[in-house]
C-alpha cells in the first residue's frame, strides 16, 4: 500500500514540462506579436505628429513671412505702375513721331519702289501743321521706390 500510495503521488509530480509550457510559450508569442503591433502604430502615430509640427512650423514660417511678402507685392505694384507711367510716355512719343512723319511726309503707306520714284517726279509734299501735342509727365523712380529705400536705409543704420 505504501508503495501503491507513493506510486499515486508520484504521479502528481510527474509532470510533462513541454506540455505545460507549449501554451504559455504561445501566449508569450502572441503579446509580443501585439507589442510589436503597438511599437509600429507608436511609431506612426509619432511621424505623424511630427509631419503636423513640422506643418504648423511651416505656417508659422508663412506667417511669419506674411510681412515681407506683402511688402514684396507692394514693391511689385509700384514696379507695374512704373511700367504703365513708361509706356504711356512711349505711346505719346510714338505718336509725335508718327505727327512728325505726317507733317514731313515720311510716312510708311508708300513702296519702296514709289520711295526711289518720289525724287524722279519730284513729287510735292504735303506739310501739315503739327496736331494738338501731348506733354508728357517726366517722372522719377524714386517717386515709385523711395519707400524702399527709406525703408532699407532705415533698417541698416
Amino acid at each position: 500500500m505504501l508503495k501503491r500510495t507513493a506510486e499515486e503521488y508520484s504521479k502528481y509530480l510527474k509532470v510533462n514540462l513541454e506540455e505545460k509550457l507549449v501554451p504559455i510559450h504561445q501566449s508569450v508569442d502572441d503579446m509580443l506579436t501585439r507589442l510589436e503591433e503597438f511599437e509600429t502604430l507608436l511609431t506612426i502615430v509619432q511621424q505623424e505628429r511630427c509631419n503636423a509640427v513640422g506643418l504648423t512650423g511651416s505656417l508659422t514660417q508663412s506667417v511669419d513671412c506674411f510681412g515681407d511678402i506683402k511688402e514684396l507685392c507692394e514693391r511689385i505694384d509700384r514696379l507695374e505702375k512704373l511700367v504703365e507711367h513708361i509706356k504711356s510716355n512711349v505711346d505719346t512719343v510714338e505718336r509725335k513721331i508718327e505727327t512728325a512723319e505726317e507733317h514731313y511726309g515720311l510716312t510708311d503707306n508708300t513702296s519702296k519702289i514709289k520711295n526711289l520714284l518720289i525724287p524722279l517726279f519730284k513729287k510735292n509734299v504735303v506739310v501739315r501743321e503739327p496736331s494738338n501735342t501731348e506733354e508728357m509727365e517726366v517722372f522719377s523712380t524714386e517717386n515709385y521706390f523711395k519707400q524702399t529705400q527709406d525703408k532699407e536705409s532705415g533698417s541698416s543704420s
